[in-house]
């Protein structure tokens, strides 16, 4: 806002009382409250707080976003071979009664089948692969944890670097009549719940894991649960069971 004197027609900087040049009081007058309304200063000073808030907005969105760390399941050879039996004997009939599978086993297994995926000849990893998982037992659920790669992706000449992401869902595995199925409680993607649509999310990228392997899909349909518990899982095996996951 400039304030033009009278006398000389010099245009002073507001905050002026007297004429930069020559000294004359000036005319006050001439600045009214739409002056400062209409100023660029004005201007460029709201459009600094809206630019701020949405960095603000877009620094919270990718902080939720941001993976959940998935613990390392150290995994010795005997147990390995220890878990790998315990579900071959399972399968075979071997062992009639219910079995009890430890979390760390459980985790054992799952990781096994993720990598054995990743190994087929055919496997393409895509714009979304998964690469770990971690799967938590609590009393009467289970929260399973998948980590993906997101890309890198293609834009022109340029290729851009791949992020990470995790999906997480809760719920309970349940016996039906036409096998073992995953009841989706709910879900979340990194640190961002998402209670209507996390579920399915999750769901659906736990199914697509067994997709290749006809024999664990017939397996699982065959699982019946007996019981979820702190840290473990107990389960029957029927091998005349028929049934789809």
């Amino acid at each position: 806002m400039m304030i033009k004197c009278s006398k000389c027609g010099f245009e002073n900087e507001a905050g002026h009382i007297y004429c930069a040049k020559c000294k004359t009081k000036l005319n006050l007058e001439q600045i009214s409250s739409n002056s400062f309304h209409k100023s660029p200063v004005h201007r460029n000073f709201r459009l600094q707080i809206l630019q701020f808030i949405f960095l603000v907005i877009i620094i919270c969105f990718a902080c939720a976003l941001w993976p959940v760390p998935l613990e390392t399941v150290n995994i010795s050879g005997p147990e390995f071979v220890s878990a790998k039996n315990k579900l071959t004997k399972l399968q075979q009939g071997v062992l009639a009664a219910p079995v009890d599978f430890s979390e760390k086993e459980i985790n054992i297994l799952f990781n096994y089948l993720i990598q054995k995926d990743r190994r087929r000849p055919n496997f393409k990893a895509g714009l979304i692969s998964i690469y770990a998982s971690q799967v938590q037992i609590n009393p009467e659920t289970m929260t399973i944890y998948l980590g993906y790669q997101v890309g890198p992706f293609m834009l022109g000449p340029i290729t851009s670097c791949p992020f990470w992401l995790t999906y997480e869902v809760t719920g309970r595995p349940e016996s039906g009549p036409d096998g073992l199925r995953f009841s989706a409680l709910n879900g979340a993607v990194g640190h961002l719940p998402l209670p209507f649509l996390g579920g399915s999310i999750g769901k659906t990228r736990l199914q697509r894991i067994f997709v290749p392997f006809k024999n664990a899909r017939v397996f699982l349909g065959r699982i019946e649960i007996i019981g979820i518990y702190k840290n473990s899982i107990r389960v029957k095996y029927s091998k005349y069971k028929k049934g789809k996951t």
